[in-house]
C-alpha cells in the first residue's frame, strides 16, 4: 500500500483511511478556494490566536529563518520579506525587520493588524533580540511550528556584527516610526507596506 507523510507523527495509507487523507491534504485548499466566493468571507474571519505576542512573532520568525538556513536557502536574513494572511498583528515581519531585513511587504485581504498593538509588539521584540534569547519552544508554543532540533538563538544566523548594525538605536527608531506612521495615516513606508 502506498503511504504518504502528511506530517511528523501523522502518516495515512492511501485506499485504507483516503477520507483523513483528502481532509488533511485538501482541505486548506479548499478552503482557500470557499473564500473568493462572494458571501462566504464570514466563514474565514477567524483570528489568529498569537500573532498579538511578541515572543510567538520572535518564535516563529526565527523558526522560519533557522529552517531556511538548515535547507541551505539562505545564510543570513533576505532583504526584502512577504507575509501572506498576517493577523492581528505585523509581529513576524516586525521580527524580520528587527533582525536586518530591509523590507516587509505584507498581503492580507482584510486589515486586522492593529496599530496600537504593533507598536506594543515591536517596544516587547527589541529586548528578545538585545539579549538574543532562546526561540521559545513548543512547551510555550505547543502548536507552532516548525520544530527545532535546538532553539538557542542563531548566532550562526544573526552574526554579532550584522545584529548590532541591526540593533542601532537610529535604524530601530526608523522601523518604529514606519510602524507609527501606519498606526496614525495608514501610510506606507520604505520599509513596510
Amino acid at each position: 500500500m502506498f503511504e504518504i507523510e502528511i506530517k511528523k507523527g501523522e502518516c495515512f495509507e492511501f485506499g485504507k483511511n483516503w477520507q483523513s487523507f483528502l481532509f488533511h491534504v485538501y482541505k486548506p485548499i479548499l478552503k482557500g478556494l470557499i473564500s473568493f466566493v462572494p458571501g462566504t468571507g464570514f466563514l474565514f474571519l477567524q483570528r489568529s490566536q498569537n500573532s498579538d505576542s511578541a515572543r510567538y512573532c520572535y518564535s516563529v520568525w526565527l523558526r522560519h529563518l533557522v529552517q531556511a538556513n538548515q535547507h541551505g536557502l539562505l545564510a543570513s536574513p533576505p532583504d526584502v520579506v512577504a507575509e501572506l494572511g498576517l493577523g492581528d498583528s505585523l509581529g513576524t515581519g516586525i521580527a524580520a525587520l528587527i533582525s536586518g531585513c530591509g523590507e516587509y511587504r505584507a498581503f492580507d485581504a482584510v486589515r486586522y493588524a492593529s496599530p496600537e498593538v504593533n507598536l506594543q509588539v515591536f517596544d516587547e521584540l527589541v529586548p528578545l533580540f538585545q539579549q538574543q534569547a532562546d526561540i521559545p519552544d513548543e512547551t510555550e508554543f505547543p502548536k507552532t511550528g516548525p520544530r527545532l532540533e535546538s532553539y538557542a538563538f542563531p548566532a550562526e544566523i544573526l552574526a554579532p556584527d550584522r545584529l548590532k548594525a541591526a540593533l542601532e538605536p537610529s535604524r530601530l527608531e526608523k522601523i518604529r516610526n514606519a510602524i507609527a506612521s501606519l498606526a496614525t495615516q495608514g501610510e506606507q513606508s520604505e520599509l513596510i507596506s
